[in-house]
Order: structure tokens, then sequence, then C-alpha cells
């Protein structure tokens, strides 16, 4: 009974770390806002993603991850759609149940990748 919570550990761990965006928010300033107040249910957010000297990254591919790290589990993939000038509309974020969420987007572009996790609290 004790190796599960270890290998558990092991495999968070192991997920964290291989996730982890290339230049640690060197590269592209990020921001994601939601359409609505975050609920319990389907959520769409529009993301930005810009240069540090503020341009547009355009035709960058998102990769877009929600878990809930109280529970250690994660929501189905949603769907992204770039809107051009650095816009990206991301669909169907499921948050199953309340408590704190963390939403974390790593945007991979010509320039390289990058990325950042925010966190919204779901009643």
């Amino acid at each position: 009974m004790w190796l599960r919570p270890v290998l558990l550990l092991a495999l968070l761990s192991g997920c964290a770390s291989a996730d982890a965006p290339p230049t640690g928010g060197q590269l592209f300033a990020v921001t994601a806002d939601p359409t609505a107040t975050p609920h319990r249910g389907s959520n769409s957010f529009s993301v930005h993603v810009r240069t540090l000297g503020g341009q547009p990254v355009t035709g960058a591919t998102l990769d877009v991850l929600a878990t809930m790290p109280a529970h250690a589990h994660e929501a189905p993939a949603p769907h992204v759609t770039d809107k051009g000038g650095g816009l990206y509309v991301v669909d169907d974020v499921i948050f199953s149940m309340a408590g704190l969420w963390q939403l974390r987007v790593v945007a991979r572009a010509a320039q390289g990748s990058d990325g950042k996790t925010f966190q919204y609290e779901v009643p």
C-alpha cells in the first residue's frame, strides 16, 4: 500500500518537469482573460500572446491544460482558435467542480516556446 503515494508522486513530478516551458517566461507575455466569471462547466478564455517588446505573436500553437492541484486531475483538452494578431480563443475549458484550478498556457512559435500558469477559484 505504501508504494501507491510514492509512485503517484514520482509520476506527477515527472509530468511537471517534462511540460515546463523551455524559456520560463523570458520570451513571451501571455495573458488569459475569462470571457465570464469562471464557473463549473464549460468556460472560454481570450489569450493574448505578445513578445516582451509588445508585438503580437501570430501563428503560434497553444498547448492549454487545466488542472485541479488539490485532486491531482486535469480537464479534457480544450479547443483553441487562432483569431490573428496574437489573439487566441480557448473554448471548452471544463472546470468539473468547485475549488482552485490552474490553467497552463504554453505558446510555441517560430521565436521559441514560452508560457504561463494562471489560477482561478471556481465557486
